[in-house]
């Protein structure tokens, strides 16, 4: 007769009424400088997708031209997982609203950010690339019309990478001649898997760079509701760069 399976390992909270479950096939990194407990959040949170969605998924390389639509938390990790790579010029897109979180994208290796209120997205983007365009689009913005913008924006034979959602009943009217006459590789993506949450734990340990400065608002675990609509931009003159709840 088989033995039964072992039961999962079950790890109660004292202080909180959640009850964490270590499932067989989970996966675990040790920390070794990252001491911070908002720096350690954002790895698999956050960081790991920069390197998935820009590198992995997008392609990138050292010498290339990149633009990232949308300036929040996953466009702040592509845009550090881009100058990490080694990106000739990465270029980050926001609206006036977003005036802090581009200046934080600078801060994290932006070469050019752009208020696309502003500014011509595709102008600036052929003006300083001399007209080679961007190698590599990431469009974590979930706009309509930033992601027909970021079609534009790519060169013949680049890659496209689209991670921002638009909700489901948003329909994005596409030019798809342009993708055939430009050979554009679109790539969907959506999360990131263990190599670049290990890669995004190394190049941050050894760069001592301060991710967790990117997260601008606490909340308690009662103020949940009241986060989601900050992040979400429904709350006046409260508009997170990065929030995060705290038990």
């Amino acid at each position: 007769m088989e033995k039964p399976p072992a039961p999962i390992p079950r790890i109660s909270s004292v202080d909180l009424p959640i009850t964490f479950i270590s499932h067989p096939m989970s996966w675990s990194l040790k920390l070794e400088t990252i001491c911070l407990r908002k720096g350690a959040v954002l790895i698999g949170a956050v960081m790991a997708n920069g390197f998935q969605w820009a590198v992995r998924r997008g392609g990138l390389k050292m010498g290339d031209y990149i633009l990232i639509q949308g300036p929040g938390q996953q466009g702040l990790a592509c845009t550090f997982a881009a100058h990490a790579t080694g990106a000739a010029r990465i270029f980050v897109t926001g609206m006036g609203k977003d005036n802090k979180r581009l200046e934080m994208a600078r801060r994290f290796g932006a070469h050019r950010t752009i208020d696309v209120e502003k500014e011509n997205v595709l102008q600036v983007v052929r003006e300083e690339t001399e007209g080679a365009m961007a190698d590599v689009v990431v469009d974590v913005s979930g706009s309509p019309q930033a992601i027909r913008t970021s079609v534009e924006c790519v060169r013949e034979q680049g890659t496209m990478v689209l991670a921002g959602l638009t909700g489901d009943a948003t329909l994005t009217p596409m030019l798809m001649d342009m993708f055939v006459r430009k050979e554009i590789r679109l790539q969907g993506t959506f999360t990131a898997d263990n190599d670049a949450t290990e890669v995004a734990m190394r190049v941050i340990e050894a760069t001592k760079f301060p991710v967790q400065d990117m997260v601008s608002h606490t909340f308690t675990i009662e103020e949940t509701e009241h986060c989601i609509r900050a992040v979400g931009g429904e709350i006046p003159d409260l508009y997170p760069v990065k929030a995060l709840i705290k038990p």
